[in-house]
């Protein structure tokens, strides 16, 4: 119908023209968080923030962040396949 847009288009507009779709991308990924990865990783780590394509996750410890680091390349690709909308272009692990 002329003059209706689809209600996707109308949030991402919403979001674009208030300067939210940061902080809605960065409240999907931690609310889709064990959909996106694999279950060793959710019980091991949990996003914490996403700023600027930098995803910041909080590791359950120092061996496991470790682990994560020496993985990130693996994390990143598996993070980036699940999502569509933005790109992580980092993570730095807490």
């Amino acid at each position: 119908m002329p003059g209706f847009e689809r209600i996707s288009t109308a949030l991402h507009n919403i979001l674009k023209n208030y300067q939210l779709e940061s902080e809605y991308q960065e409240q999907l990924i931690i609310k889709y968080w064990d959909q996106m990865v694999d279950q060793r990783i959710t019980s091991v780590a949990r996003p914490v923030s996403l700023k600027n394509g930098v995803l910041e996750l909080q590791a359950l410890s120092a061996s496991w962040k470790k682990e994560l680091i020496n993985n990130k390349d693996n994390l990143l690709k598996m993070i980036n396949d699940s999502i569509n909308q933005i790109k992580i272009t980092e993570i730095k692990l807490k």
